[in-house]
């Protein structure tokens, strides 16, 4: 389901509110390495509510600064000839 970001808790997930107003408790997925902020919109899936993850940050509320985070050591690679540029 698609909500919006309601609270970022200190132990790292996050309370996504539904469009039906029900708030859900996630944890963000492996794979969304955007961090989301509060008032993002974002795409939350899961079986059941007990294990449900926030698995994109679909559009940011406020999109001037953004945050790429993943739980420790972190390794950008290119095979054959490519490159890697930050800029």
């Amino acid at each position: 389901f698609q909500g919006v970001v309601a609270a970022l808790l200190p132990d790292g997930r996050v309370t996504v509110d539904d469009e039906q107003g029900a708030a859900w408790v996630c944890r963000r997925a492996a794979s969304c390495l955007l961090k989301p902020a509060c008032g993002d919109t974002v795409l939350v899936s899961g079986p059941d509510s007990a294990r449900a993850y926030l698995i994109a940050v679909i559009e940011q509320a406020d999109a001037s600064s953004s945050c790429i985070e993943a739980a420790g050591d972190v390794t950008f690679a290119a095979t054959g000839n490519g490159r890697v540029t930050i800029a």
